[in-house]
């Protein structure tokens, strides 16, 4: 049972009243206001007839729930509930009433139900009415349109007329539909469609838009993003379908729009469904679990039950928030959180000897480009000696499938960072081709909000006023979404039967400067006026374009036809891969750059790296 409170008294009491008020003009109404047409009897009757009707209508009112809700978010639900308990209360107080052998007109009771699910519709209803014309907003609400006068519309507006926190006041809808022209949406009038949106916004001197279509694709969420970046207009939206569905944002949540909602495509859907089914209740390894991609892959096995969980990563920061993140989730007994280095010998031969994982991602590696230019041997050691050891291990301690991570940049490499995460996959197909451990890689675009991505290079050059440098006004890249990397990686894990090499289908790449354009705007910010676009060259080991597979590799379609299976067909002599492999870690451990250069380029002929000269990379 529920506890009625002190504000909800006055409430009741005016619904007894009216339960009391409904009975005695059903009466009336039964004999046509004519006092003097009443049964003797039936008057004689009628106080004790009252009391029953009041004690019956209450106790029905209490017992199912009437009070639970609050009058001020009055809907469709609370409606039904009234009428339910009023065909209740009534049955309950006939019965009552000829218990104790006291008769009323058939005709009245039958009135009486019905005028009171008219009136306490009307005063439960007349709350939220009252309250939305006489509701203060704040004296720096903002005046708001909504675009897209459909039912995720519809409830943005019911969430901010109920919620007083929310600054906003709704002046009206903007909608493509003519058919909606001048409708009033729970009674906000649909003004108009984008063509006239910029005379509406100045007309009604409009501060923010919100985009309520959470089904809008990406290039349609851009289309209407453009035409609602407007001067001194901030453009926020509701979450898409993949955050609903998953239960992230209720459909009435409002956001800023991300740069993830403009990508010129729908996000790809991929079900966890098999992923979930062979990861569960297997041991699992995730190396480098504290970066962008390990911190949502670590989230989204977590929720897949296995049955332990080992984070590894050597950056104690970000393990940290790793830890915080997960700390509340009801698997959290069976997570690992590993602080170790995995060139680390001894101690990850131990936790192997420990823990017998059955599964492992590896994620850990260096990826900047710039960074790896200058540090040709470092790269090596990280992206090529410790993914060897690591699939090492994985063989040896009978691991089933072993996920390498990598990259686009390994496809025609013109840098030394996509050319070691080459050599790794080379490494795995080669090395491990007659294992038992099933050995396969994901090669991703370049995922928006990872750590280091161009996009948070983008967002801190302009917190810090700008400008926003971009190498070339004709770079482009393939882009995905962090959720599509990981679901992406666990596909894999489940498809996988050992030398493949998938890769999602990411559409069309897009320009580096489009993006740069976008996140202006997404900042509320003039390009004209507050943030310039500064173009600066192309850096060492930078390309135009980059692809997603060599030309021999002639990827397939797999079950889930936005994610293709690459098979290896350019095959080495495996006396001679290996001997050229050994030559590379070993001109790695002695540091010598231009000698792992050399190895690299002889590993890899379409390798094009960027000459040395004086200890710096430069441009030929």
């Amino acid at each position: 049972m529920y506890k009625i409170t002190l504000r909800q008294i006055p409430i009741v009491l005016i619904d007894l009243v009216l339960a009391a008020a409904s009975f005695c003009i059903a009466l009336l109404l039964r004999y046509d206001f004519q006092i003097d047409n009443i049964d003797p009897v039936e008057l004689g009757h009628l106080p004790e007839g009252l009391l029953i009707v009041i004690i019956a209508r209450g106790a029905v009112f209490y017992v199912f729930g009437l009070y639970r809700g609050v009058g001020k978010y009055a809907g469709m639900g609370e409606y039904l509930l009234i009428i339910r308990c009023v065909i209740i209360g009534s049955m309950f107080y006939i019965f009552l009433l000829w218990s104790f052998v006291i008769r009323f007109p058939r005709g009245a009771l039958i009135i009486d139900a019905i005028l009171l699910v008219v009136f306490l519709s009307g005063a439960h209803f007349s709350q939220r009415i009252l309250r939305d014309i006489f509701r203060r907003r704040p004296a720096n609400s903002t005046r708001v349109l909504i675009y897209g006068a459909g039912d995720a519309g519809d409830m943005v507006v019911r969430e901010i007329r109920k919620n007083k926190r929310l600054p906003y006041l709704v002046c009206g809808f903007i909608d493509d539909d003519p058919k909606k022209l001048n409708l009033r949406i729970n009674g906000v009038p649909v003004l108009g469609d984008r063509n006239i949106l910029a005379d509406i916004v100045k007309r009604e001197h409009i501060g923010e838009m919100i985009i309520a279509i959470p089904s809008a694709s990406g290039s349609e969420m851009r289309e209407i993003f453009d035409a609602a970046s407007l001067p001194g207009v901030k453009v926020s939206t509701v979450p898409d379908l993949r955050e609903i569905l998953e239960k992230r944002y209720p459909v009435s949540r409002i956001r800023d729009v991300r740069l993830e909602d403009l990508i010129q495509r729908k996000p790809v859907e991929i079900a966890s469904t098999n992923a979930q089914s062979y990861l569960r209740e297997k041991t699992i390894l995730i190396t480098g679990a504290a970066g962008s991609i390990g911190q949502e892959l670590s989230r989204q096995i977590a929720d897949f039950h296995p049955v332990r969980l080992l984070m590894l990563d050597r950056d104690e920061t970000n393990m940290f928030y790793l830890e915080q993140n997960l700390r509340n989730h009801s698997n959290n007994s069976t997570f690992h959180y590993v602080l170790l280095d995995i060139g680390n010998r001894n101690k990850m031969e131990k936790l192997f000897v420990e823990y017998r994982p059955e599964v492992v991602f590896h994620s850990a590696a260096y990826k900047h480009v710039p960074v790896m230019e200058e540090h040709p041997a470092e790269a090596v050691e990280n992206n090529v000696r410790n993914t060897i050891f690591i699939a090492q291990l994985s063989e040896k301690y009978g691991v089933e499938k072993f996920v390498n991570v990598s990259t686009d940049k390994a496809v025609y490499p013109a840098n030394v960072m996509g050319a070691t995460k080459r050599i790794a996959e080379l490494v795995l197909l080669h090395y491990f081709r007659n294992s038992k451990t099933h050995f396969m890689t994901v090669r991703f675009g370049n995922v928006i909000g990872s750590r280091g991505s161009v996009v948070t290079i983008f967002q801190e050059q302009i917190k810090n006023g700008g400008p926003l440098t971009v190498t070339d006004p004709d770079m482009e890249r393939y882009f995905m979404t962090i959720p599509e990397a990981v679901s992406l990686i666990n596909q894999a894990c489940a498809l996988g039967e050992g030398g493949e090499i998938f890769i999602l289908n990411m559409g069309k790449p897009i320009r580096i400067t489009d993006l740069a354009h976008d996140l202006i705007k997404l900042s509320g910010l003039d390009e004209d006026k507050d943030v310039e676009i500064v173009y600066t060259g192309m850096r060492p080991g930078e390309k135009k374009k980059e692809e997603l597979w060599l030309s021999e590799e002639n990827p397939q379609p797999t079950v889930h036809n936005k994610i293709l299976r690459a098979e290896l067909t350019t095959h080495y002599r495996t006396s001679e891969f290996e001997k050229m492999i050994t030559v590379l870690l070993e001109n790695s451990a002695s540091g010598d750059r231009k000698a792992v250069i050399k190895t690299i380029r002889a590993i890899l002929p379409e390798f094009q790296s960027t000459p040395i000269v004086a200890g710096k990379t430069v441009l030929p």
